[in-house]
């Protein structure tokens, strides 16, 4: 073991500069850095055989690990445990890393090593389990050892040399494998499956893993990082479904059972369910005891549809993607059509004294000058008094003039009635009366 400091067989990297280990309080005290794989610091912030009642969780205290590369952990439990591994890059709990989390079933052994890409680590210990655990004993240690793969596997790298020429007929492995007049003939076996952008992609849907909740309250944690939902199948068995991305707090989550109804609850024996994975992690507490298994998938989840169809619920059953579209071929298309003939003395004309709307209007003037077109959202119009909402000017001249407008599929909309009125002035509230009368053509509905 070689402690930093004042001592002179200092750790040195490969540059021959001193590795410094300090506390970040204070910058002296720091942890011993390890020479060899085995040579660990052991943690007495984060280790403890206090036992644990069901649901209640160990929670160790953030410490630095700095200049310590590797964490190893050690566990042996009669209940099921979840472990949760939390870095960060300040004492204060700033996250620098994503949780990694760890499901060890009852009575399994657990030993693994992780690097450390934060300075700060903190570990958590959760029994989900359905009695308080008489055999729990959880140790951390720093050290260099080198990380491992998750069955625990340290990785090996071989090397082989061929001639210069590029051939490999002098390396007996691969001479009995391979030959040919290229320098090189491989074939691999079981490649894991690739998107076009060399992205793995995920199988649909891996091994299906049954639980069984003997106490009622019992909670079960999965991590569902790279899929896209998840599926229950209930032997005898009714929980609650939550979501959660820190698997800290949890909130509810919305879900649909085989039959189309939105559920939030697997309230059913011999029933399938799938949710769609709105977080990272989904947590399923019983309410009463029984037996269930899920699986992950990568399917995208089919829920209801976005849109009613004519105002009725469509069965969720139906596959559907988007927004419905609904076209109409009415035999008619509901629209009225007037005409009248302005007076000479402007009076008002009532298109419709109910709300409604106005498709199109057109004007046709015969006389020499100007006369201008009021629109009023009015069911009755006092002259003089009641203000349009629109004035159009239709022009004059020797053979007088037009002014049309159409507002094809949409309509204006008034929200009390329609009136017109066809004066000789341009002022909202003009009266003035007409030389020659006016044409007027109109549709509504």
């Amino acid at each position: 073991m070689t402690f930093l400091g004042s001592n002179q067989g200092s750790t040195l990297d490969g540059n021959g500069n001193v590795i410094n280990s300090v506390l970040a309080a204070t910058g002296v005290n720091g942890l011993a850095v390890a020479t060899v794989a085995t040579n660990f610091i052991f943690s007495t912030n984060n280790s403890t055989t206090t036992q644990l009642a069901p649901n209640a969780t160990y929670t160790g205290t953030i410490e630095t690990a700095l200049s310590q590369p590797a964490i190893s952990m050690l566990m042996a439990s009669d209940q099921t445990m979840v472990i949760n591994v939390r870095q960060f890059v300040d004492l204060a709990g700033t996250s620098a890393v994503p949780v990694t989390t760890f499901t060890v079933p009852a009575n399994q052994q657990f030993s693994r090593s992780l690097v450390l890409n934060g300075n700060y680590v903190q570990i958590s210990v959760t029994n989900q389990g359905s009695a308080t655990t008489t055999t729990f004993k959880f140790d951390t240690a720093y050290g260099t050892i080198g990380a491992v793969d998750s069955q625990g596997n340290m990785p090996v790298v071989g090397y082989l040399t061929g001639q210069t020429t590029g051939d490999f007929d002098s390396v007996p492995l691969l001479d009995n494998i391979t030959r040919g007049d290229l320098a090189l003939h491989t074939k691999s076996i079981n490649n894991p499956t690739q998107d076009v952008n060399g992205n793995i992609i995920l199988s649909d849907s891996p091994s299906i893993t049954k639980v069984v909740h003997s106490t009622i309250g019992q909670a079960i944690t999965i991590d569902t990082i790279g899929y896209n939902s998840i599926e229950f199948t209930t032997q005898a068995f009714i929980g609650t479904v939550l979501a959660s991305n820190d698997n800290i707090t949890y909130s509810a989550i919305g879900g649909i059972n085989n039959a189309g109804a939105w559920v939030t609850t697997l309230a059913a024996a011999n029933t399938s369910y799938i949710f769609p994975c709105q977080g990272r992690y989904i947590k399923l507490t019983s309410t009463t005891v029984g037996a269930f298994s899920y699986t992950l998938r990568t399917v995208p989840f089919m829920g209801q549809n976005l849109a009613a169809i004519g105002g009725a619920a469509v069965s969720a059953t139906t596959g559907q993607l988007g927004v419905n579209l609904i076209t109409s071929q009415a035999a008619t298309n509901g629209q009225t059509l007037g005409t009248l003939v302005a007076p000479l003395t402007v009076s008002a004309t009532v298109i419709k004294a109910t709300a409604g709307r106005l498709y199109s209007i057109s004007v046709g003037n015969a006389q020499a000058t100007a006369v201008y077109l009021k629109v009023y959202n009015a069911a009755s119009v006092t002259l003089g008094t009641t203000s349009p909402i629109q004035n159009y000017l239709v022009p004059g001249g020797t053979t007088g003039g037009t002014f049309n407008v159409d507002i094809n599929d949409y309509g204006l909309f008034f929200s009390t009635g329609i009136c017109i009125a066809v004066t000789g002035g341009q002022p909202l509230l003009d009266s003035t009366a007409l030389t020659t009368a006016a044409v007027v053509n109109y549709s509504f509905i």
